[in-house]
């Protein structure tokens, strides 16, 4: 996956990009989008209809799958990937995310209740914090610490086009690159 990736599943950033994502991509209010914590990496994706009936995506162990179908869509492609048998799996279990835990997540979801802009914060602190995570300059409690504090020090604004969303994104990367210099 990468060590970006590996960091932003640990602190579990990756889900609170997810939830942006579906808030923006789907039109959803975000009171509507819940994180579900699935150890077992077996349910990929699930939809709750009106009815409340839920459709799940489940499949193997193994993201080549939904990155096959992404990049083919609508076709699915046959691939030697060993079958799920549901038989093995008996048991699916779901556990609610601890937001005090995994408190990327939590400022996730502050992100978007603040505005547009403090998710574009979110994202370019996080790839500071997690730069310097992994170049050793902060511990990797001091992620979500940096996160938040630069959250806490923005005041949303309107952005209209993608160069005032550059502009911050490359404001907030400077300011936390200067301001956590070791």
């Amino acid at each position: 996956m990468g060590s970006k990736v590996t960091i932003d599943s640990s602190t579990m950033m990756n889900k609170g990009f997810e939830v942006i994502e579906a808030r923006w991509l789907f039109d959803v209010n975000p009171s509507h989008i819940q994180v579900v914590v699935h150890r077992q990496s077996l349910v990929h994706s699930m939809v709750q209809f009106k009815d409340g009936t839920i459709m799940a995506n489940i499949g193997p162990k193994d993201m080549q799958i939904p990155i096959a179908y992404a990049l083919n869509y609508p076709t699915r492609l046959e691939n030697r990937i060993e079958k799920l048998d549901l038989f093995e799996v008996q048991t699916l279990k779901f556990e609610k995310p601890d937001l005090e835990k995994f408190k990327c997540l939590k400022l996730a979801f502050r992100a978007i209740e603040m505005g547009h802009s403090a998710q574009v914060v979110l994202n370019a602190a996080n790839e500071v914090a997690v730069k310097k995570f992994l170049d050793k300059e902060i511990t990797y409690t001091e992620i979500p610490r940096m996160i938040e504090k630069a959250l806490d020090n923005h005041k949303v604004i309107p952005l209209t086009s993608v160069e005032e969303i550059l502009a911050l994104d490359k404001k907030v990367r400077d300011e936390l690159m200067e301001e956590y210099i070791c």
